[in-house]
C-alpha cells in the first residue's frame, strides 16, 4: 500500500477563512513552513455543509486564483471537503461556486441524514459518477456499519480512489472500542493519505514529527 503523504505533507486542513478552522490561510501557510512542511491542501467544507451548519460566509472564494504564497516554499493547494448529498450519489464539491483542486468526498449527517445502507449506496454511486474528480474518500467509518463500509471501500479500490486514514476520528473513538475494524479494511486500499484533519495550527504535525 502506498502512503500518499509519507513526508512533510498534509492534505486535509480547514481554515477560518472559508469554513470551521481556527486560523487564516496565511497563518496556516506560515506555520506549515515553520514546522518544515513541504506541501499542504487546505480543504475547507463544501457550501452544502456551510449552509447546513449555519456558518457565515466570510469572504469570496475567487481570490484563491490570485493568491500567492509570499511566506515560504510550501506548495499550497486549495481543495474542498466535498459532501455526499443523497443515495443517488449527488455531491457538492464547491465553495462559492468554485470547485477545489483536491477533492475529499466525505459524509456529514448535517447534510444527508440517513441509514448506513443508503449512505453506502450514495458513496458507491458518487464514486462511479465522479471517479475522475474525487482524490480520496474521507473518514469512511462515519455513518456506516462495517458491512456497508466494506462495500464502499471495495468500490473505492476498484476505481483506484485512495481512502483517508483519519487519525482524529480513530483517536477520539479508540477508548470506546469503536471502529476497531477500520484499520484492516482501509489498509486493503492501494493508496492512502493520512490526515488529522486539522482545524488549527497546534494540530498540524508532520507525519514523522516527534510531537505526534
Amino acid at each position: 500500500m502506498k502512503i500518499l503523504n509519507p513526508g512533510q505533507e498534509d492534505y486535509h486542513i480547514h481554515s477560518i477563512t472559508f469554513s470551521d478552522g481556527w486560523n487564516s490561510v496565511d497563518e496556516i501557510v506560515k506555520y506549515a513552513g515553520d514546522i518544515g512542511m513541504t506541501k499542504i491542501a487546505i480543504c475547507d467544507h463544501s457550501a452544502a455543509l456551510l449552509k447546513a451548519d449555519g456558518l457565515l460566509k466570510k469572504t469570496y472564494r475567487s481570490p484563491c486564483k490570485r493568491w500567492q504564497n509570499v511566506h515560504n516554499n510550501v506548495e499550497v493547494i486549495f481543495g474542498v471537503e466535498a459532501d455526499l448529498l443523497n443515495e443517488s450519489g449527488d455531491v457538492c464539491m464547491e465553495i462559492d461556486g468554485i470547485e477545489g483542486d483536491f477533492i475529499i468526498l466525505s459524509y456529514h449527517e448535517e447534510v444527508f441524514k440517513s441509514g448506513s445502507k443508503k449512505i453506502a449506496d450514495g458513496f458507491i454511486n458518487a464514486i462511479k459518477r465522479y471517479r475522475d474528480k474525487i482524490d480520496c474518500i474521507g473518514h469512511v467509518c462515519i455513518g456506516l456499519e462495517e458491512p456497508d463500509a466494506l462495500k464502499v471501500i471495495q468500490t473505492a479500490i476498484e476505481y483506484n480512489i485512495p481512502l483517508e486514514l483519519n487519525a482524529n476520528i480513530l483517536k477520539r473513538n479508540r477508548k470506546l472500542g469503536r471502529y476497531c475494524w477500520i484499520m484492516p479494511t482501509v489498509s486493503m486500499s492501494t493508496a492512502m493519505p493520512i490526515s488529522s484533519p486539522t482545524c488549527g495550527m497546534p494540530e498540524m504535525k508532520p507525519s514523522n514529527s516527534s510531537n505526534k
